[in-house]
């Protein structure tokens, strides 16, 4: 919709044209009237103004003044102007301001009504010549970013794997492509950085990564695109309409890319070679690629080739573990991870290893040693329920490197806290230390056995054997030996020293107190205070 300013000096001209006009139908919805300069300067400042209908003769500064006041500040103003008189003087000044016509009073209403639509017209052509422009300059700009998405759509099947669909959305997006031509995709994956990035320096390294690509995989004789598909995986598309000599050296490229990627920007990556596919065949190839890439538990710096990939069992037999737990116990932690590096390789020389395989191995491993601090009274839930090993667990299948990271984590753990129940003694100071640390909070001996990562009942035979007392019982005597204190040395409200050990509840402090002393706190302070 549109909308219009009236400017003229005459009040009844002004009513005259807003009710003679059928404006909806012209298509404004709007009308703003104004009897002098400063009223429409007004108008103006607050409002966006499409069409000026303004009278030229006007005793406090005429309509060639405002127009050009207009020109100076709201641009896109068609104007159109109204006058008494056939003066050529006002006619040219008009035109060189750029107003849209001029008319004579008194004014014929079929003829103003032609004049604004033509101002329509105009507006609705110059709106679309700069939406056009605007998108010329939006693809110019982002043309780059523009490409990769498509071809990102269509590897993450957010485009139907059907010609007409991808044609569709090339037209759409001014992409041109040859259905008939076939492509190789070329999956990359990087396994690690050559150290610990944020995001801003990753997306350098990216940046870096696809430079190297542009280098080593695109030339004169070599069309193709890179697509970045998700962290630490990418996709280099190549144009198949190349000579046989350049697909036959294709696994020649991706080492020498491996090999610059080591060099330069210190990072370890694979690359897996896809089939010869049409485009619509291209997101079912790229994600067998990444099958084979997320089961590659064993391998990195090295080039694979989808028709020509080994496939493993899968299943793994499972070494036996008793041993292990025996090592354990017994403080050989070195052998036991020398021995699980020597089974992953194994795996791996024979029937091969997968991320499958990894993680059935993963799980027994666990349950070796879910039993193992289950004998020595540990809660392996408290233990290893830390983020740092959540986050080596969830990365564990992904490399037999990431497997052994996660596995030398758990083991030195858990043999340091067996070391510790061991020493009985370090496990009832750091009880007693929690103890004096919470005396003011309402705890209990589930919550001591959870800090110290021990089942309850096997923590209180330990702490019993060490102080000849229950938890329990150790606890009320320290609250009370406080509260004694308190009572005796300070003049703090009986209340405030209840809460100060632990008791919200007056009454049962007041109570427990007696039974534990054989007074009550105001017999206690009234025979053992100083102050």
């Amino acid at each position: 919709m549109f909308n219009i300013i009236v400017v003229d000096d005459e009040v009844f001209a002004v009513e005259g044209i807003k009710s003679a006009v059928n404006w909806s139908k012209l298509g404004i919805d709007e009308v703003f009237t104004a009897f002098n300069i400063r009223q429409a300067k007004e108008v103006f400042e607050n409002n966006r103004v499409d069409i000026m209908l303004c009278d030229i003769e006007m005793p406090q500064g005429n309509g060639i003044e405002l127009l050009s006041w207009v020109r100076a500040n709201r641009s896109k103003t068609e104007c159109i102007f109204l006058t008494c008189h056939a003066d050529f003087g006002y006619a040219k000044e008009a035109l060189k301001l750029g107003s849209l016509d001029y008319i004579l009073k008194p004014i014929p209403y079929d003829e103003l009504e032609e004049v604004i639509k033509k101002a329509i017209d105009k507006i609705k052509k110059d709106r679309k010549l700069t939406e056009e422009s605007q998108l010329g300059q939006y693809w110019n700009k982002n043309r780059a970013m523009i490409v990769e998405t498509f071809w990102r759509d269509v590897i993450n099947h957010s485009i139907a794997s059907d010609i007409k669909a991808i044609e569709e959305a090339a037209k759409e997006k001014n992409i041109q492509f040859n259905e008939r031509v076939k492509l190789i995709p070329v999956l990359i994956k990087v396994h690690q950085w050559g150290k610990n990035l944020n995001s801003q320096e990753e997306n350098l390294m990216d940046f870096a990564l696809k430079n190297i690509a542009a280098e080593k995989f695109f030339g004169d004789s070599v069309k193709g695109q890179f697509v970045k598909l998700e962290q630490k995986r990418f996709i280099v598309i190549i144009n198949s309409d190349v000579s046989k000599v350049v697909k036959e050296k294709l696994k020649e490229v991706c080492e020498k890319f491996i090999e610059a990627c080591n060099q330069y920007i210190s990072c370890d990556l694979c690359c897996y070679i896809g089939d010869e596919v049409y485009i619509n065949e291209l997101s079912s190839n790229v994600n067998q690629l990444v099958v084979i890439d997320e089961n590659n538990v064993a391998f990195s710096n090295k080039v694979f080739l989808l028709n020509n990939r080994k496939i493993p069992a899968s299943t793994i037999k499972m070494p036996d573990m008793a041993p292990w737990s025996v090592f354990l116990n017994e403080g050989s932690k070195d052998k036991v991870i020398e021995e699980i590096q020597s089974f992953l390789q194994g795996q791996v020389n024979s029937i091969g290893l997968n991320a499958n395989m990894l993680y059935q191995f993963q799980q027994d491993f666990l349950q070796m040693i879910y039993t193992l601090l289950k004998q020595k009274g540990i809660q392996a839930h408290q233990l290893l329920g830390d983020e740092k090993t959540k986050e080596l667990y969830s990365k564990a299948i992904s490399s037999i490197k990431a497997f052994m990271l996660w596995v030398s984590h758990v083991v030195d753990k858990s043999m340091k806290y067996i070391y510790d129940v061991g020493r009985s003694q370090s496990v009832v100071d750091r009880a007693k230390k929690y103890i004096s640390d919470h005396i003011s909070e309402e705890i209990t001996r589930d919550d001591i056995a959870s800090f110290v990562f021990l089942n309850p009942d096997y923590l209180n035979r330990i702490f019993k054997k060490e102080t000849n007392m229950s938890i329990s019982e150790y606890l009320q005597q320290e609250r009370f030996n406080i509260a004694r204190e308190l009572l005796a040395k300070t003049d703090f409200p009986v209340s405030s020293i209840a809460v100060k050990v632990g008791y919200t509840n007056f009454s049962h402090f007041a109570k427990m107190f007696k039974k534990y002393t054989g007074m009550n706190p105001m017999e206690y302070r009234q025979k053992n205070g100083s102050v």
